[in-house]
This record gives C-alpha cells, sequence and structure tokens, in this order.
C-alpha cells in the first residue's frame, strides 16, 4: 500500500558516527530515537527517507590508517563493513546508508563552496597555526589539548570546549600540547579559507531562524537548545567568529577546488553528507521503489519536504549556526533544516559516557572485571567441589551404620549403598562448606554490580523512549 499523498515527505537524518570505529551506546540510542519516530511519522501516512551515513575524513582517520600500514580507504570499509549486523540487531531500518568519502560528497560539497564564494562569503587570510615539530604536521585542531581560555578546564580540544560549549581558535588555548607527541606546538603561518559567519546577513538570518518554526508549525528548536543558540548569537552587536573551512595537506579529505593543497575542514562536508546519502538513495533506484519518483534536487526544493536532524548536544554549534548558514546561502535547491531534535549524553554514575577513558567508562569496566572475576571464581570452586564430591563417594572404610527412626519410632539398618551415600553427603557438607558460602557471597556482589549496570542501561532506554516521545508529539 503506499503512502498517502496528502501527507508530508520527511527528511531525517541522525548524526553520522566517525568511521575509526564501531558503533558504541549513544549512537544507537539516538538511531533507537530516530527510528522510533520514524516510523510513527508513517503509520501517519507521511513518507519518510531516512539516510545517514560514516563521517570519514580527517586527521584521525589518516593517522590511525597510517598507524596500521593501510589506506585510509581500506580502514574505513572495514569499519563500514561492521554498520549492517549492528543496526539489524536493534532493528533500525535506515532506507540508506553511505559514505562522506562517495562522488556524491565531493559534487555537493564542491558546488556549496563554489556558490558561497559567488555570495562573497568566502575569503583567503594567514592564519598562524600550530605545527607539530616532532611530527613535522601541522595539527588539527583535536590534535591540540590545553586550558580552556574561557572556563579555565583543563586538557581541552584546540576547537571546543566541552565543559563550557565555547568555540575558539587553537591558539587561544593556554598551555597546549600536542596529543600526538606530548611536545609543545610552535605557531607557523599559513594561508587559509574562511566562511564568514560574522557577517550582518548571516547574523541576522541565523536570528530568525533559531526562533523560527519548522514547516510542521513547531519551534525549530528546543527551548534550552535555542537559549545556547542565542548566547553565541550575542547581543545586537553579535559576536560570532568566522570560520576556518580549510586545512593544509597532508589530510584526508576533499580537495578545495582551484587551492592546491588545501582540502575541506571535516566539519564543512561531513553534514553536507546528509545531502549526498539522499543523493545516493534517490541515484540507486531504492527510493522509486519505495514510491519516490522525483530527483534529489526536486525532493529538496519541493515544498512539502521537511528537513529533519536528530543529534547529540555536543555538536550543536555547527548545526544550528555553520549547516543553516551554509544552506541558506548556497541557495536552491539546498534548503535550511526544519527542525534539530537534540538529545543529552547517556550518564553512568553521574558522569558522561564516552568512548575515551572518563570515570564513567571506567566504572563499567572494573564492574565488568569483577563480574568475570567473580565468574572465574565460581567455576573454580566448582570445580574444587566436584573433586570433593568424587573423593567422598569413595566408600568408607566402616560398614552399615543405623540411620534415623522410621516412621514407627524403629531405628531402621541402611543397605552399604545408602550407607556410602549419607556418609558422602556428611562429608561433603563439612568439606565443601566454607567454598559454597564464599562463591555464594561472589554471586551475590556479581549480581550486585550486573544490577546497577542494567539500572544505567534501563535509566538511558527510558530516558531514550521520553525524548523519542516528546518528538513524535
Amino acid at each position: 500500500m503506499s503512502v498517502a499523498q496528502s501527507g508530508q515527505t520527511l527528511f531525517v537524518t541522525t548524526a553520522l558516527p566517525y568511521a575509526n570505529g564501531p558503533f558504541h551506546i549513544g549512537h544507537i540510542m539516538e538511531y533507537i530515537q530516530a527510528d522510533i519516530w520514524v516510523r510513527f511519522q508513517r503509520m501517519q501516512g507521511h513518507r519518510v527517507h531516512f539516510v545517514c551515513a560514516d563521517d570519514t575524513h580527517g586527521a584521525p582517520i589518516m593517522l590511525a590508517a597510517e598507524a596500521e600500514g593501510v589506506t585510509p580507504q581500506a580502514l574505513v570499509a572495514r569499519i563500514a563493513a561492521t554498520r549492517p549486523k549492528h543496526l539489524a540487531g536493534f532493528h533500525v531500518s535506515f532506507d540508506h546508508w553511505h559514505s562522506t568519502d562517495s562522488p556524491e560528497n565531493v559534487e555537493l560539497s564542491q558546488d556549496v563552496y563554489r556558490r558561497l564564494k559567488a555570495a562573497g562569503l568566502i575569503y583567503a587570510k594567514p592564519v598562524e597555526q600550530f605545527f607539530d615539530p616532532v611530527k613535522s604536521m601541522f595539527l588539527p585542531d583535536r590534535y591540540i589539548k590545553g586550558t580552556c581560555p574561557v572556563c579555565g578546564t583543563r586538557d581541552q580540544y584546540g576547537d571546543a570546549c566541552e565543559n563550557c560549549s565555547s568555540t575558539y581558535a587553537p591558539t587561544d588555548l593556554i598551555d597546549p600540547y600536542s596529543t600526538l607527541t606530548g611536545a609543545r606546538p610552535e605557531l607557523r603561518t599559513s594561508e587559509h579559507l574562511f566562511f564568514r559567519l560574522s557577517d550582518p546577513a548571516c547574523v541576522a538570518f541565523l536570528r530568525e531562524w533559531t526562533a523560527g518554526s519548522g514547516a510542521g508549525g513547531e519551534p525549530r528548536l528546543q527551548m534550552e537548545v535555542l537559549n545556547k543558540a542565542r548566547e553565541w548569537l550575542g547581543g545586537s552587536e553579535g559576536k560570532l567568529a568566522d570560520w576556518d573551512i580549510s586545512r593544509d595537506a597532508p589530510y584526508f579529505g576533499i580537495p578545495i577546488p582551484d587551492e592546491p593543497g588545501k582540502y575541506f575542514y571535516v566539519w564543512l562536508d561531513a553534514p553536507i553528507g546528509y545531502l549526498a546519502s539522499l543523493k545516493a538513495y534517490v541515484g540507486s533506484g531504492k527510493a522509486k521503489t519505495a514510491g519516490e519518483t522525483r530527483s534529489f534536487e526536486q525532493i529538496l526544493s519541493a515544498p512539502d519536504t521537511r528537513q529533519i536532524h536528530f543529534i547529540g548536544k555536543d555538536i550543536i554549534y555547527f548545526h544550528t549556526l555553520f549547516w543553516p548558514a551554509m544552506l541558506k546561502f548556497a541557495g536552491a535547491p539546498y534548503k535550511v533544516p526544519d527542525n534539530i531534535y537534540v538529545h543529552g549524553f547517556i550518564t553512568f554514575t553521574g558522569e558522561k559516557m564516552s568512548k575515551s577513558p572518563s570515570p564513567a567508562s571506567t566504572a563499567i569496566s572494573s564492574a565488568s572485571t569483577s563480574i568475570s572475576r567473580a565468574a572465574r571464581r565460581r567455576s573454580s570452586r566448582a570445580s574444587s567441589a566436584a573433586r570433593c564430591r568424587r573423593a567422598c563417594a569413595t566408600p568408607p572404610s566402616c560398614g552399615g551404620t543405623e540411620g534415623p527412626p522410621s516412621s514407627r519410632g524403629q531405628r531402621r539398618t541402611l543397605s552399604p549403598t545408602r550407607t556410602r551415600s549419607a556418609n558422602s553427603a556428611r562429608c561433603c557438607a563439612k568439606r565443601c562448606a566454607s567454598p559454597i558460602a564464599s562463591t555464594s557471597a561472589s554471586i551475590r556482589r556479581s549480581r550486585g554490580s550486573s544490577q546497577r549496570i542494567r539500572r544505567a542501561v534501563t535509566s538511558c532506554t527510558t530516558s531514550a523512549r521520553m525524548r523519542s516521545s516528546r518528538f513524535a508529539r
């Protein structure tokens, strides 16, 4: 049965997972949220194009591939091969899964750049940037750490603070160091390309867009997200900084047209990957099989199309400022997002869970280790108990003994076989009492650890369901 033609067309995406490792629980939570929302919208008669892709570019993948002695493409392909089984295991059904390292993304990224340049929003200027004298390369923002110049939090990355969400230039960091070698980086000059985000036209548009409503009539942003966006936008004078969109070779990314040795910063081409995935979905014929007869450009420019993004709160800045401004001033057929739904971090014992070491991940690892150790102890003690039972099963030297009183108040004599069984039971009770009690205590302790983990996961799942329900409304 085809989707009701009176319904809307919803172009829905989730944040792209970085292709330097497998999915983690944060990815899966977001995908489940979005999948529930998508299923609900389809039940309401809307046509939904639900797509995602691997975020493949940037220095981390380049350096990881170099360390393994493979090409970045080979590393990405290996990670991408693990995606389908995990998505299927959680019953998450994307219509199409693509990659930012694709012809579609190269084409669209360079097209958006050329349009922004033609609009006078791209300019070049020399910048001082950090250079690792040991690694002999300019350091990407994420390979520089130091103290946040705004809130003073230590060990923050070179582009944004995870504590106060401020963005800044790497050179603003206090006591910077290279995460690759630990060396203090040197300042060297290189010419970079910038997107003029501080342009009055961009600022005016973003003030209106962030406070507006999508095609469905609901606010584009949740109130908490809107308040943060307003903080970044500042007062009437504005305080947005222009955005550095280029990186120097060596870099794994999309070449910038007419700029030899320059590549797009990953955060320019990554969100364009949403569009590339939709374009590939249509081009593959899968969209037509699902009843969509329009072209990629026709879908985007159609008045009934809503563009929806599900993301985590750590990437609000890029999705509420850079991304809509890029799309707005690139012009048709590109359209600005109608809604951006933001979820928070999954926490464990009050700490953010992360792929990188943290108190939360350490706590889970410790609990899992405790459970494994308890299991090994139980197995060892079970083996000891089995050996004890076998030893106790040896026929005793004594003969038959009198058993307990019979039901008629008389004592009865046990047969030799039953005598051995009774002696074995009494012997095992004495010799194995300590291991059994100790094993029971271990089981109780491991169950406690398991229950704590289950409670944390249950809390995460409940929060995900609540958020998904709110989005559906």
